[in-house]
This record gives C-alpha cells, structure tokens and sequence, in this order.
C-alpha cells in the first residue's frame, strides 16, 4: 500500500520533478466511453474519426460493426 502520507498532488505548472527509484507516479485522465449503442452512431462520424486517424478501420468493424467503405 502506498504511503498516503508522502502523496503530493502535482498542478498543471508545477514544472520539472526529480524521482527516486522508490517513488511512484500515477496519471488520472478522464476519459469517457461514451453512451448509447456504439452500433447506432452516426455512420458519417465514424468515418470521419477513421479519416483524421483517431481509429482504425479495424477499429471501427470491431466497435461499431462496419468499416468505412464497407456498407
């Protein structure tokens, strides 16, 4: 278990940290999984995000159950 007592909490211009081999680091993102059906949304969207490459063809059959150009 971590000692809690030595937990620092890091600001976003809290600048350069030097770290031990002992110490720890954890990142928290948010992040979101979305609502609703993936196989529902919107066909254009889908493609859109495979176009910028923010996923894959593959991605996109195995998420939402079709690849662009594929109809």
């Amino acid at each position: 278990m971590p000692d809690c007592r030595r937990e620092k909490l890091l600001g976003r211009r809290e600048g350069a940290r030097f770290l031990t081999g002992r110490d720890r680091v954890s990142i928290e993102m948010p992040g979101g999984g979305g609502y609703g059906d993936p196989k529902e949304r919107d066909r254009a969207l889908v493609e859109r995000d495979v176009g910028h490459g923010f996923i894959t063809r593959e991605q996109a059959e195995r998420s939402y159950g079709f690849a662009p150009g594929n109809r």
